[in-house]
């Protein structure tokens, strides 16, 4: 497996392997598989985690430890009533 890049010559023999797999089914040739792979990762949006939305929220609505601590104290801690099934 020839290639111009020096990137190339730093990748393990599966890796290389594996590029030139995905290249022929693709029908590239091993750099513009490369390039591909590369540009999907970098352009794929990253998912955003429950806890990094919450903490999103608390940022845009500037909640402050005061603001929680108001909360827990209102909070009805009261055990539920459990259900029947008569």
């Amino acid at each position: 497996m020839k290639s111009n890049f020096q990137l190339f010559k730093k990748l393990s023999d599966s890796a290389k392997a594996e590029l030139q797999r995905r290249a022929q089914i693709n029908r590239h040739s091993i750099e513009n598989e490369a390039l591909n792979i590369i540009e999907a990762a970098l352009s794929t949006p990253k998912k955003m985690g429950f806890g990094d939305k919450l903490a999103a929220i608390g940022r845009f609505y500037q909640v402050e430890e005061k603001d929680i601590e108001f909360i827990e104290s209102m909070r009805n801690r009261t055990p539920a009533k459990p259900m029947k099934f008569d």
